[in-house]
C-alpha cells in the first residue's frame, strides 16, 4: 500500500482549512502539504450557494479559490477523498479507498454537512439538503429536469430563508415550514422577524411556522406532497431541507480528541489534546468574547482566522486566537440585515430600544448604558462602530 510521508495535512477545504493551506505555504515555502476533501467540486464559498440558485453566479465564480491556486502553490489537492480513520499513534490517516498518508502536524476543518431528517418518504426523488455546492447543483438539475409547480424549503434559518429567496427569484412559488413560531428564531426577535417575513411574502413566498414535516408523499418515487404536523396536506413537487449542517465531529472522536457536545476543544494556538493535531472551524468549539462561554463561531471569516492562527502554531511560529463575536448579516428579498448578541433570548435586565420606520428595524439591547446586543434589518449602518461599543463595554 502506497504511504505519503507530507509535513502537514489538512482534512477539509472550505474556510478553515484554506485559511490554513494558505498560510502553511506562505510560512514553509518548501513543506508538503496535502489538502483532502470528500467533495468533487473545487473549494467553494458556501455563503454563496443561494447565488448559485438564483443563477446569478457560478461554481466558478463562487470559489474560494481557483484550481490554479493550488498548483502555482504546490498544495496537493485530493479531490473525492473523504478519510475514514486517524491514528494518532502513527500520525497517519488512512482514506476510503484505502491509502494511507502520514503526517507531522494534522489540521481537522472537517465542518459540517447538510443533512435529511428521517421521516417517511425522506427517500423519494425531488428531496434534497441544502448545504453544499453539489446539493445546489442537484437542485438546478432537478429543476432543469422536471416540471416544479411548488416547492416546499423546511427550516427557516439563515440558510433555509436564503434558499427561498433564491427559489422565488427564479419565479418558483415556495412554502417556508418553521418549527419555532417565527422565522431566524436565533438571531432575531419576533417584531424583526416580522419584518422580514413581510418582504419574502411580498414576493411570494409563503410562511408557515409552528410546525414541521412529518411525512413526504410520492408518486412514483417523486415527490406529491408534504404532511405537516398540525395535519394539513400541502401538494409540492420538490423539498429542501435547510436545517444547518450536522457537525462532522467523527474523526476527531475516532482520534479520542478531548471534545464539548459536538465540538473539538482547543487550546487558543487551535491545538487539540493531541500536540500533532489542529483544528478550526465549525467543527470546534471557541470562545465568546461577550459571554466567556464555549460556541461554535460558524461563520466565514472566524473559521478562515482559527486555519491562519493554526498554521501559525503548526510551523513553529507563535499565534493565538482570543475567541469570537458573532455577527449574523445576509441580503433577504433586498434587505440587509445584521445581529449580534441575545436578540432571540435577551436577558431580562437588559433594556430594549427599538427604533422603526418604513422598511426598517432596529433594536438595541443595554443594561445600565452599556450595549449588549443589536439587530438592524434595513438601513444598516455602524455595524462596526457598535460591534466596537460591545467590547469594549461602552
Amino acid at each position: 500500500m502506497e504511504l505519503i510521508k507530507p509535513t502537514y495535512v489538512v482534512i477539509g477545504a472550505s474556510a478553515a482549512g484554506l485559511g490554513a493551506v494558505t498560510k502553511l505555504r506562505e510560512l514553509d515555502p518548501t513543506a508538503t502539504i496535502v489538502c483532502l476533501t470528500a467533495e468533487s467540486d473545487i473549494p467553494c464559498n458556501r455563503c454563496l450557494l443561494s447565488d448559485l440558485v438564483a443563477g446569478s453566479k457560478t461554481v466558478e465564480t463562487i470559489a474560494a479559490k481557483p484550481d490554479r491556486f493550488f498548483m502555482e502553490k504546490n498544495i496537493f489537492l485530493m479531490r473525492n477523498a473523504p478519510v475514514i480513520d486517524i491514528n494518532p499513534k502513527r500520525q497517519t490517516v488512512r482514506l476510503k479507498t484505502g491509502q494511507t498518508i502520514a503526517y507531522d502536524k494534522l489540521f481537522l476543518g472537517t465542518g459540517r454537512s447538510g443533512w435529511i431528517p428521517a421521516i417517511p418518504g425522506a427517500q423519494s426523488s425531488g428531496v434534497f439538503p441544502f448545504y453544499s455546492t453539489k446539493n445546489a447543483r442537484d437542485i438546478l438539475t432537478y429543476i432543469a429536469d422536471h416540471i416544479i409547480r411548488h416547492v416546499t424549503v423546511v427550516g427557516a434559518g439563515l440558510s433555509g430563508l436564503e434558499c427561498a429567496d433564491a427559489l422565488a427569484t427564479r419565479g418558483l412559488p415556495v412554502t417556508i415550514i418553521e418549527q419555532a413560531s417565527h422565522i431566524l428564531p436565533h438571531q432575531l426577535n419576533a417584531e424583526g422577524a416580522a419584518l422580514l417575513a413581510s418582504l419574502l411574502q411580498q414576493k411570494g413566498v409563503t410562511i408557515r411556522t409552528a410546525c414541521r414535516v412529518d411525512e413526504i408523499g410520492d408518486e412514483k418515487n417523486l415527490v406529491r406532497s408534504v404532511t405537516l404536523s398540525d395535519g394539513q396536506t400541502l401538494e409540492t413537487d420538490m423539498v429542501i431541507f435547510a436545517l444547518g449542517g450536522k457537525i462532522n465531529i467523527e474523526l476527531a472522536q475516532i482520534a479520542g480528541l478531548t471534545c464539548y457536545g459536538n465540538g473539538i476543544i482547543t487550546t487558543p494556538t487551535m491545538q487539540t489534546s493531541n500536540p500533532h493535531i489542529f483544528a478550526g472551524g465549525d467543527v470546534c468549539v471557541v470562545k465568546d468574547l461577550l459571554t466567556g462561554n464555549l460556541v461554535q463561531s460558524c461563520t466565514w471569516p472566524d473559521a478562515v482566522l482559527q486555519g491562519m492562527t493554526a498554521a501559525f502554531n503548526m510551523t513553529g511560529g507563535q499565534r493565538q486566537y482570543e475567541g469570537v463575536v458573532i455577527i449574523t448579516s445576509s441580503t433577504i428579498a433586498n434587505t440587509t440585515f445584521v445581529t449580534c448578541g441575545p436578540i432571540a433570548n435577551p436577558s431580562a435586565s437588559y433594556q430594549q430600544i427599538v427604533t422603526q420606520g418604513d422598511g426598517f428595524y432596529h433594536l438595541r439591547l443595554e443594561e445600565h448604558g452599556v450595549l449588549k446586543g443589536f439587530a438592524m434589518v434595513g438601513n444598516v449602518d455602524n455595524v462596526g462602530q457598535l460591534r466596537r461599543e460591545m467590547m469594549e463595554g461602552r
